[in-house]
Protein backbone atom coordinates (compact mmCIF):
# COMPACT_ATOMS: atom_id res chain seq x y z
CA UNK A 1 0.00 0.00 0.00
CA UNK A 2 1.87 3.56 -1.23
CA UNK A 3 1.73 6.64 0.69
CA UNK A 4 -1.27 8.01 -1.39
CA UNK A 5 -3.65 5.39 -0.42
CA UNK A 6 -2.70 6.17 3.51
CA UNK A 7 -3.44 9.66 3.32
CA UNK A 8 -6.89 8.55 1.93
CA UNK A 9 -7.57 5.93 4.32
CA UNK A 10 -6.79 8.26 7.43
CA UNK A 11 -8.93 11.79 5.30
CA UNK A 12 -11.74 9.07 4.94
CA UNK A 13 -11.22 8.14 9.03
CA UNK A 14 -10.84 11.64 9.98
CA UNK A 15 -13.99 12.28 7.46
CA UNK A 16 -16.00 9.65 9.09
CA UNK A 17 -15.20 10.56 12.38
CA UNK A 18 -16.20 13.91 12.00
CA UNK A 19 -19.68 12.69 10.67
CA UNK A 20 -19.95 10.79 13.93
CA UNK A 21 -19.01 13.81 16.10
CA UNK A 22 -21.65 16.31 14.12
CA UNK A 23 -24.56 14.04 15.11
CA UNK A 24 -23.84 13.28 18.49
CA UNK A 25 -25.65 15.15 21.02
CA UNK A 26 -25.66 15.93 24.26
CA UNK A 27 -28.28 17.73 25.47
CA UNK A 28 -26.63 18.45 28.99
CA UNK A 29 -24.07 20.75 26.84
CA UNK A 30 -25.42 21.40 23.28
CA UNK A 31 -25.92 25.20 22.05
CA UNK A 32 -27.75 24.27 18.89
CA UNK A 33 -30.20 26.66 17.27
CA UNK A 34 -33.25 24.94 16.49
CA UNK A 35 -35.25 25.99 13.72
CA UNK A 36 -39.07 24.62 13.46
CA UNK A 37 -42.30 25.42 11.85
CA UNK A 38 -45.62 25.66 13.99
CA UNK A 39 -48.79 27.02 12.86
CA UNK A 40 -50.58 29.65 15.82
CA UNK A 41 -52.15 26.59 16.97
CA UNK A 42 -49.29 23.94 17.14
CA UNK A 43 -47.08 27.38 19.32
CA UNK A 44 -50.21 27.09 21.65
CA UNK A 45 -50.45 23.32 22.07
CA UNK A 46 -46.78 22.21 22.01
CA UNK A 47 -44.21 25.16 22.38
CA UNK A 48 -44.88 25.84 26.26
CA UNK A 49 -44.34 21.99 26.89
CA UNK A 50 -41.42 22.20 24.28
CA UNK A 51 -39.66 25.19 25.77
CA UNK A 52 -40.33 23.77 29.00
CA UNK A 53 -38.94 19.97 28.62
CA UNK A 54 -35.77 21.60 26.56
CA UNK A 55 -34.74 24.49 29.63
CA UNK A 56 -34.67 21.25 32.27
CA UNK A 57 -33.10 18.66 29.17
CA UNK A 58 -31.22 20.70 27.06
CA UNK A 59 -30.57 24.58 28.73
CA UNK A 60 -28.12 25.72 26.15
CA UNK A 61 -30.36 25.23 23.17
CA UNK A 62 -32.64 27.74 21.64
CA UNK A 63 -35.67 27.37 19.34
CA UNK A 64 -36.84 30.05 16.66
CA UNK A 65 -40.65 29.76 15.51
CA UNK A 66 -42.07 30.68 12.27
CA UNK A 67 -45.39 30.00 10.45
CA UNK A 68 -44.42 28.93 7.44
CA UNK A 69 -46.10 28.34 3.40
CA UNK A 70 -46.69 24.87 3.79
CA UNK A 71 -45.29 24.91 -0.24
CA UNK A 72 -41.72 25.36 1.18
CA UNK A 73 -41.58 23.48 4.19
CA UNK A 74 -40.03 20.13 2.43
CA UNK A 75 -37.84 21.80 0.95
CA UNK A 76 -36.47 23.95 4.06
CA UNK A 77 -36.39 20.25 6.22
CA UNK A 78 -34.32 19.33 2.94
CA UNK A 79 -31.84 22.36 2.59
CA UNK A 80 -31.20 22.06 6.67
CA UNK A 81 -32.75 25.35 6.73
CA UNK A 82 -35.94 23.93 9.24
CA UNK A 83 -35.12 21.18 11.60
CA UNK A 84 -38.59 20.61 12.41
CA UNK A 85 -42.39 21.20 11.05
CA UNK A 86 -45.32 20.74 13.25
CA UNK A 87 -48.84 20.85 12.29
CA UNK A 88 -51.29 19.44 10.22
CA UNK A 89 -49.80 18.88 6.95
CA UNK A 90 -51.06 16.97 4.40
CA UNK A 91 -49.59 19.00 1.43
CA UNK A 92 -45.78 18.16 2.96
CA UNK A 93 -44.63 14.93 1.14
CA UNK A 94 -41.15 13.55 0.87
CA UNK A 95 -40.51 13.85 4.42
CA UNK A 96 -40.07 11.51 7.77
CA UNK A 97 -43.51 12.09 9.70
CA UNK A 98 -44.91 10.87 12.72
CA UNK A 99 -48.27 11.34 14.32
CA UNK A 100 -47.99 13.15 17.74
CA UNK A 101 -51.78 13.29 18.60
CA UNK A 102 -54.68 11.35 17.68
CA UNK A 103 -57.19 13.84 16.26
CA UNK A 104 -60.29 14.15 18.13
CA UNK A 105 -63.59 15.78 16.83
CA UNK A 106 -65.95 16.54 19.67
CA UNK A 107 -70.25 17.76 18.81
CA UNK A 108 -71.39 19.88 20.75
CA UNK A 109 -75.01 21.22 20.72
CA UNK A 110 -76.63 23.31 22.73
CA UNK A 111 -79.58 21.94 25.61
CA UNK A 112 -82.59 21.16 24.00
CA UNK A 113 -81.34 21.09 20.22
CA UNK A 114 -83.75 18.76 18.39
CA UNK A 115 -80.68 16.92 17.49
CA UNK A 116 -79.33 16.13 21.17
CA UNK A 117 -82.21 13.82 22.08
CA UNK A 118 -82.33 12.31 18.62
CA UNK A 119 -78.85 10.84 18.46
CA UNK A 120 -78.78 8.61 20.73
CA UNK A 121 -82.24 7.22 20.72
CA UNK A 122 -82.48 6.13 17.13
CA UNK A 123 -82.39 9.54 15.43
CA UNK A 124 -79.52 9.94 13.04
CA UNK A 125 -76.39 8.35 13.30
CA UNK A 126 -72.87 10.33 13.13
CA UNK A 127 -72.53 9.33 9.30
CA UNK A 128 -76.00 10.68 9.13
CA UNK A 129 -75.21 13.95 11.02
CA UNK A 130 -72.39 14.90 8.56
CA UNK A 131 -74.62 14.67 5.95
CA UNK A 132 -77.18 17.44 7.26
CA UNK A 133 -73.92 20.08 8.87
CA UNK A 134 -70.29 19.54 8.19
CA UNK A 135 -67.79 22.21 8.96
CA UNK A 136 -63.73 21.33 8.63
CA UNK A 137 -61.68 24.03 10.28
CA UNK A 138 -58.02 23.83 9.73
CA UNK A 139 -56.91 27.01 11.93
CA UNK A 140 -58.64 29.41 14.39
CA UNK A 141 -58.60 32.49 11.82
CA UNK A 142 -61.66 30.10 10.08
CA UNK A 143 -63.26 29.42 13.01
CA UNK A 144 -63.17 33.33 13.51
CA UNK A 145 -63.74 33.91 9.81
CA UNK A 146 -67.27 31.46 10.33
CA UNK A 147 -68.67 33.05 13.39
CA UNK A 148 -68.30 36.47 12.18
CA UNK A 149 -70.27 35.32 9.28
CA UNK A 150 -72.77 33.72 11.19
CA UNK A 151 -73.10 36.54 13.38
CA UNK A 152 -72.01 35.03 16.29
CA UNK A 153 -68.41 36.98 16.85
CA UNK A 154 -68.40 39.15 19.75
Amino acid sequence: MGCADCAACSALAQLTDALRQSYAFDPRTSQRHYRIHMSDIGEARFLPALMAALQVKAPGTTVECHAMPHAGIAEKLDKGELDFAFGFLPSVTGTDRFALLPERYVLMLREGHPLAGALGQGGPDLAELLTLAFVAVRSHSDTLRMLEILGLKE
